[in-house]
């Protein structure tokens, strides 16, 4: 089942599509100012809710993803320029937000987990 609905005071065009064996709702929206293509789909199995969004101008690909079961979500960043791969998680219940990147020329991994606290002194002083 997929249906196609056009806001004509956004502009917006959302597609949204049901598949009845694996039971995953899938979402598309093209904004077309901003020329970014959101896709967000929902397994009902697991209940992981996974976003991604184009950006055509930067060419960034981010997706985000949300575990329901363990509250901890999940952002990937790809930037097709540098071909740097960024990682952030956030730990609903430490409050720990953790940081990867992965730089494919040299191969090498960078983890921060202390990122939060870090941007949290930041503020406070």
């Amino acid at each position: 089942m997929t249906s196609y609905s056009l806001s004509p005071v956004t502009g917006i065009m959302t597609s949204y599509s049901l598949a009845p064996l694996t039971g995953i709702m899938t979402s598309y929206s093209l904004a077309p100012v901003t020329g970014i293509m959101t896709s967000y789909s929902l397994a009902p199995v697991t209940g992981i809710m996974t976003s991604y969004s184009l950006a055509p101008v930067t060419g960034i690909m981010t997706s985000n993803s949300l575990a329901p079961v363990t509250g901890i979500m999940t952002s990937y960043s790809l930037a097709p320029v540098t071909g740097i791969m960024t990682s952030y998680s956030l730990a609903p219940v430490t409050g720990i937000m953790t940081s990867y990147s992965l730089a494919p020329v040299t191969g090498t991994v960078t983890s921060d987990p202390l990122l939060h606290q870090r941007q949290s002194h930041r503020q406070t002083s």
